[in-house]
């Protein structure tokens, strides 16, 4: 149990200190990827199914849907400053 919490601990430093050089889209992305896998995780776990399949496919969903909502707002706000001038 020490090992899983040490090991989660570094996990969220080294993203937490990763992050300082990511665009807009790569943080929205990761932080999908992280809310969808803990949503994943949870739901099929709650199901009586595979933890880790759930894990998986949220990580996999939340992270391609932060990536295109962010993608998405950033076209929006580029085109409203260049529609400014």
């Amino acid at each position: 149990m020490r090992l899983r919490i040490a090991t989660m601990a570094v996990a969220i430093l080294l993203v937490g200190t990763g992050c300082s050089t990511m665009t807009p889209e790569e943080k929205s992305a990761a932080t999908g990827v992280a809310v969808g896998a803990a949503a994943g995780a949870g739901i099929a776990a709650l199901a009586n199914g595979n933890a880790g399949i759930g894990a998986a496919v949220g990580g996999v969903v939340g992270g391609a849907s932060g990536y295109m909502l962010s993608a998405e707002e950033q076209r929006r706000q580029q085109n409203r400053r260049s529609s400014r001038f």
